[in-house]
């Protein structure tokens, strides 16, 4: 059984679980195979029962500390038991354009969108879209690596990204970097998911005219 998951941690941004909801509405109308949906969160939270998906919920054991981003909390689903055998993670302010499937069967036991929107050599990763192989040789390293440091690293991109294994990138053209400062021209064909890079101000954007959010995030 496949497990896509999210982290929602209560924030003035991430306001309500509608963020979650949103997400799940456009994972299955992108997705033709079952799955579970996981949500990583410190919240006392009484999610909605969703159409066709069985939902939990997984408290963290891995806590950043305090004043640190709080999307630190999805390095937690490496620790977490009883998923299935593939994991597909997106966080909550991504926008799905185009048809998972191809990403969660990409040949990979662990996969992650390319920071740059072009992969390069040396570059990190970005964790705002991962795949990876429950019980896979990178899925044990991870465990065996927590806590990170978390002094060293920035985000849980670079950290991961420093860890000695394989990790392999989406193709550039399916995971996009959308840059709103440069209109709001819908992101190219062939785009699966968009990056929202403005932290989570996907309403902000379509009051500014980037109308193309409205049709998928929803």
């Amino acid at each position: 059984m496949l497990t896509v998951a999210c982290v929602w941690v209560k924030s003035k941004t991430y306001d309500s679980p509608e963020w979650v909801y949103r997400l799940y509405r456009m994972v299955e109308a992108n997705l033709s195979q079952e799955f579970e949906f996981l949500v990583v969160t410190p919240e006392a939270i009484d999610l909605l029962p969703l159409k066709g998906s069985a939902l939990s919920t997984f408290y963290p054991r891995v806590k950043p500390p305090d004043g640190w981003p709080l999307w630190w909390y999805k390095i937690n689903l490496f620790e977490a038991d009883a998923m299935g055998d593939r994991l597909l993670y997106l966080d909550l302010d991504t926008v799905v354009l185009g048809r998972l499937d191809d990403l969660v069967d990409y040949p990979s036991d662990f996969c992650m969108a390319p920071t740059s929107g072009v992969p390069t050599k040396h570059h990190d990763f970005n964790s705002s879209v991962m795949v990876w192989t429950q019980g896979s040789e990178q899925h044990q390293m991870i465990r065996r690596s927590l806590p990170p440091d978390w002094k060293r690293y920035p985000g849980d991109q670079q950290w991961l990204s420093s860890l000695k294994m394989r990790i392999d990138a989406f193709p550039y053209r399916w995971v996009h970097k959308y840059l709103p400062g440069k209109g709001s021209y819908l992101p190219p064909d062939g785009t699966r998911v968009a990056l929202m890079i403005q932290g989570g101000k996907n309403q902000a954007l379509l009051d500014a005219g980037h109308t193309w959010i409205k049709e998928y995030w929803r």
